[in-house]
């Protein structure tokens, strides 16, 4: 949501609409210990459209620790 609000602000408005009135932060994190990014990006493709995906993940940087654990 953060990613696609950066990205696109437009598209966030029309998935989102004007209910949301705070800003989004300037990042959100996300510390996958047991995956990959492949598998993030298939989780978020699973819950929104390919337009908003292909957007957001532009953004969105993962940095996968699941080796080390």
């Amino acid at each position: 949501m953060s990613g696609l609000a950066h990205t696109d602000p437009g598209l966030f408005e029309l998935y989102y609409g004007e209910s949301v009135h705070e800003t989004p932060p300037p990042e959100a994190h996300y510390v996958p210990f047991n995956t990959g990014e492949e598998y993030i990006e298939r989780e978020i493709a699973n819950m929104m459209t390919d337009e908003v995906v292909e957007t957001a993940l532009s953004s969105i940087q993962v940095r996968d620790l699941s080796p080390e654990f």
